[in-house]
């Protein structure tokens, strides 16, 4: 016995696609809507400084700027002079 597979008709099948799109465009400017209000979050500043080594490195192709370890020291060693989003998940594994 063959199984019938469940289709939708055509009117049902454009009301799924409206309510669908009209879901994705409500959510899509909501969210641009609320940017102003989000500000900066915990992870800021170290997801900040670790990207901007990564656009020096795309930018200069050295990969010294990769070596976050070099870097750390560095940033450690400053004292006062340390970068103003540099905290110490900036050396974080993951990275």
């Amino acid at each position: 016995m063959k199984k019938e597979r469940f289709r939708l008709s055509e009117e049902q099948s454009w009301t799924a696609y409206g309510f669908g799109l009209l879901a994705a465009v409500l959510f899509f400017s909501l969210g641009v809507m609320s940017l102003s209000e989000v500000g900066f979050t915990w992870d800021s500043s170290e997801n900040l400084l670790t990207g901007q080594h990564y656009v020096r490195f795309f930018q200069t192709g050295d990969e010294q700027w990769l070596d976050f370890d070099q870097w750390n020291e560095i940033y450690l060693n400053a004292g006062s002079e340390q970068p103003l989003l540099y905290n110490r998940a900036f050396n974080a594994p993951f990275r």
